[in-house]
């Protein structure tokens, strides 16, 4: 491992605010539960049932190790515990980055310690931490992005590739440049395509993310820099396989007199 475990918010290792490991505390440890939901029907005259899988019921990480200080272990157990507290006074979840190196972490949140009194080190302070996770995945910091020069529709992002193990949901952003507003979108990857309709104006910016935004947790938001316009997603959400290479986007859109910029952002991650 390279780096010291860091448990919270911010866009990067280096930014992240929240708790970091003590150097020298010992190697933690993590595993990933995935919890499946399952219908299980008895087939007559047979030993073999019959088994549907329903999707996923729940996801936990559960994070073991050792501290060597009350404080170590009371910073820790404070920032797996806190919340998002929204404008209306009501808790939120607040999804946390857990780095497990340098350059890995997983999207945790509502996290709950316990003291181990099953480990064999009395000395210290052994402990558990057990959190929710957005998914299954452990995600390589940084997305890698894929863009198309300005111009008129349709605007095509070449050589898109997935580094990762894992299937992933782009993140697509299209900046207006000046000249009339974009009214709608169309992106396609093969046969499927994703639709937008509203109002992005000169000079604006729209991110549609189709996957889990750590800012609070909800999933198919578009957000926009530059502008409080609305819009409205449709059509299908494009997935990229693992290890894709070579790959090809396009943005078909109604508007920009001026040209824009397409782009495509691809998170990696593995299982």
């Amino acid at each position: 491992m390279t780096g010291e475990w860091k448990l919270g918010t911010g866009a990067s290792y280096a930014a992240l605010t929240g708790f970091t490991w003590p150097a020298n505390t010992g190697a933690a440890t993590y595993e990933r539960l995935v919890t499946k939901l399952k219908m299980v029907r008895p087939i007559p005259y047979t030993d073999n049932p019959l088994i549907i899988d329903q999707g996923t019921q729940s996801i936990q990480v559960n994070v073991e190790g050792v501290f060597w200080s009350e404080t170590d272990i009371k910073g820790l157990a404070a920032q797996a515990a806190k919340t998002k507290v929204g404008t209306d006074g009501k808790a939120q979840n607040l999804m946390q980055r857990l780095y497990v190196s340098a350059t890995e972490y997983i999207l945790v949140r509502n996290g709950i310690y316990r003291e181990n009194r099953f480990a064999t080190n009395p000395l210290g302070y052994p402990y558990i931490l057990t959190f929710d996770a957005a998914d299954p995945f452990v995600y390589t910091e940084g997305l890698t992005t894929y863009s198309s020069a300005s111009g008129a529709s349709p605007r095509t992002a070449t050589g898109i590739a997935n580094s990762g193990t894992a299937y992933c949901f782009p993140i697509f952003s299209i900046v207006n440049g000046t000249g009339t507003a974009i009214t709608t979108l169309t992106i396609t990857y093969g046969s499927v395509s994703l639709t937008w309709t509203g109002t992005l104006a000169s000079g604006a910016t729209l991110d549609i993310y189709q996957d889990v935004l750590e800012s609070n947790g909800l999933y198919g938001l578009h957000a926009y820099v530059g502008t409080t316009e609305t819009g409205i997603c449709g059509g299908n959400r494009i997935i990229l396989a693992e290890s894709v290479t070579g790959a090809s986007m396009s943005c078909t859109f109604t508007g920009g007199s001026g040209g824009a910029t397409f782009s495509v952002k691809v998170p990696n991650r593995r299982w």
